[in-house]
């Protein structure tokens, strides 16, 4: 598959005399069949008014190039039909919802996947929806025969929802606190959130299972799209390009709520260590204030021992003194007397 916005802007080359004669200005699609029927030329000297050139006068849709047959192909815009729709300037400036017929909602139309061989549309790029947090907010819908595109919402068969499922069993196993480690609902949750389904060991493990990022050959050949479920053409195309190492990978790429779990689990480990922390200075700082307190109290102690020790010896000196005083008063009287 080529992406419809990849080929924006390549240039456009002739098979007959090898000049490039302009580049990719956009691309028309008939959605109703599924189909891109021509290319639109960016404008050039010596070509028609808005130039295009029909899809099956084109040789290669090529990972570097467009290859057409010759000048002569090209012709002005206005000898196709006004029904059909540019992916630049009707599909992805104008945003399309994308709706079930029992209406529920998969999204808005962002890009369109086509064959590189035929130009059959094989699926549009959709962002947000109902699948989107499987796959980083992007989903593939795969086309369908049944398709009705109006001017703001394209319609699709009701069971193109269902063909949108992954169809894999993933463990729901939530981890059991170890032996004497208190372990709060809050964390189990988180790690719950974390289990992805089993890494597939072979490429055939890979069917049913909902492609994480794109597999594309060494020249940009889409052999899956992000958020396309794996089906068996998709593994004999990985087979075929010696990719299936890539597509065993692209399937258990980790999911975003995995990824907001992960990241809850980390912030919640770090807060943890610093509460520790904390707690741990708190003890130490406790420890010391103690410490302190106990040293304090001691002096005090010393210091009020000291005090009486003082004031009992000054008390004996002063009833000394006095009793001496009195005696030398009394001596004095006894020689006054006649």
């Amino acid at each position: 598959m080529r992406k419809g916005s990849a080929l924006m802007g390549k240039v456009i080359v002739t098979y007959d005399t090898g000049e490039q004669i302009g580049t990719v200005a956009d691309l028309l699609f008939d959605l109703g069949n599924n189909q891109l029927l021509s290319v639109i030329i960016s404008e050039n000297e010596g070509l028609p008014s808005s130039p295009v050139v029909r899809l099956d006068h084109v040789q290669a849709l090529g990972a570097d190039a467009v290859i057409i047959a010759s000048r002569a192909q090209v012709q002005p815009l206005d000898t196709m039909p006004e029904s059909h729709l540019r992916l630049q300037r009707d599909l992805r400036r104008v945003p399309l919802l994308v709706f079930t017929t029992d209406g529920r909602a998969l999204g808005t139309l962002v890009d369109v996947y086509v064959d590189e061989h035929t130009g059959a549309v094989q699926g549009y790029e959709v962002s947000g929806g109902a699948f989107a947090a499987e796959s980083f907010g992007i989903s593939f819908v795969p086309s369908s025969q049944d398709v009705r595109v109006g001017t703001s919402v394209v319609m699709v068969p009701a069971e193109t929802a269902t063909l949108m499922l992954e169809h894999v069993e993933e463990s729901t196993t939530v981890p059991v606190a170890e032996h004497g480690e208190a372990e709060s609902g809050a964390r189990q949750f988180l790690e719950a959130a974390q289990l992805p389904a089993q890494k597939p060991q072979t490429v055939e493990e890979t069917r049913g299972r909902r492609v994480r990022c794109a597999v594309q050959t060494d020249d940009g050949l889409i052999i899956a799209a992000q958020g396309q479920i794996v089906t068996e053409a998709i593994i004999e195309s990985a087979r075929t390009h010696h990719r299936e190492q890539a597509l065993q990978d692209a399937v258990y790429q980790t999911t975003l709520p995995h990824r907001v779990g992960e990241e809850a689990m980390s912030l919640l480990s770090r807060s943890r260590d610093r509460v520790r922390e904390k707690a741990a200075h708190l003890v130490t700082g406790s420890e010391r204030v103690w410490d302190q307190v106990k040293g304090t109290v001691t002096h005090l102690v010393h210091r009020g021992k000291h005090h009486n020790d003082q004031s009992e010896s000054g008390g004996n000196s002063t009833d000394v003194t006095s009793t001496g005083d009195e005696r030398t008063h009394a001596h004095h009287d006894d020689h006054r007397r006649p």
